[in-house]
């Protein structure tokens, strides 16, 4: 077996290689191509710096790397990790991960991280064995949203924002968004979002950043200022009259006012996640 950087192979054998890699995954994938190039944009993958193993030429295992600043250091993330059931058992990930940490030294990146399912005990294990160590919680939700719309003052309404300026919105984190929330990511494919939110004149009190496509929640949040009057309700009364049933992916297990809120909104956790870091 071989282990060679991921430039070298077509995207349809990667695509091939993941879909059959993530065949008997807790989370079910039928991967296309155009999800794939779209997804990897997003998370700012460099196949130059992602990782793969040929085994007589057939692509058997992959480590898909992201990079950018991430916490003011340069890092390199792992956005997915598989290796086919024939080949497992052989310990092709840390192998893989041998192979990039000499190239990520070399492009000056401090930090690996990574997310994995919190029940993937083996995954968890691999990944210590490589040096990372869990630094968060993160929790998944998605369901269908029963919320009525609160009468609140005058004067406040539900809009579309139109060429949103992203950064002002970090005003209102609960926590930080993980990496394939951040603005970054979302800037990457901006084209596949939709900005809402609410405002009283001029004053920007709450918003939502959502993949139309999906429902899929990415960034939210009500100003500190204005919370608990009602406004996250007013908010997610709106958007699911455009989106019946939505998700979020990775919220911060200490946000446990958020996750509370997603609860009463009638969304239901469904994957726990933990965010790994090593620092280089």
């Amino acid at each position: 077996m071989e282990i060679i950087s991921l430039d070298k192979v077509p995207l349809s054998k990667i695509t091939i290689c993941f879909n059959h890699a993530f065949s008997d995954y807790f989370v079910k994938f039928n991967a296309t191509e155009c999800y794939l190039k779209r997804r990897w944009k997003g998370a700012g993958v460099d196949l130059s710096l992602s990782s793969g193993v040929l085994d007589k030429g057939k692509l058997v295992g992959f480590i898909i790397i992201g990079i950018r600043n991430w916490k003011g250091l340069k890092t390199a993330f792992n956005s997915g990790t598989g290796v086919i059931p024939s080949h497992r058992g052989n310990a092709l990930t840390e192998k893989m991960y041998e192979f990039l940490l000499p190239k990520f030294k070399t492009k000056n990146i401090r930090c690996l991280s990574l997310e994995v399912i919190q029940e993937n005990i083996k995954a968890v294990h691999i990944y210590e064995k490589v040096g990372l160590k869990i630094h968060r919680g993160l929790h998944c939700y998605g369901g269908e949203v029963k919320v009525e719309i609160p009468k609140l003052e005058n004067g406040i309404e539900f809009f579309e924002m139109k060429n949103p300026t992203i950064n002002v919105f970090k005003s209102f984190y609960d926590f930080e968004p993980a990496w394939e929330n951040n603005n970054q990511s979302v800037q990457e494919n901006i084209e596949d979002y939709k900005f809402y939110g609410v405002k009283n004149k001029e004053s920007l009190l709450a918003f939502a950043i959502i993949k139309s496509e999906n429902g899929c929640l990415s960034q939210f949040g009500v100003h500190p200022d204005h919370r608990q009057k009602g406004i996250g309700k007013f908010l997610f009364g709106h958007l699911s009259k455009v989106y019946p049933t939505m998700k979020t992916n990775n919220v911060d297990a200490s946000a446990i006012h958020v996750l509370k809120f997603l609860e009463d909104l009638g969304m239901k956790n469904t994957v726990n996640q933990y965010e790994m870091v090593s620092y280089l």
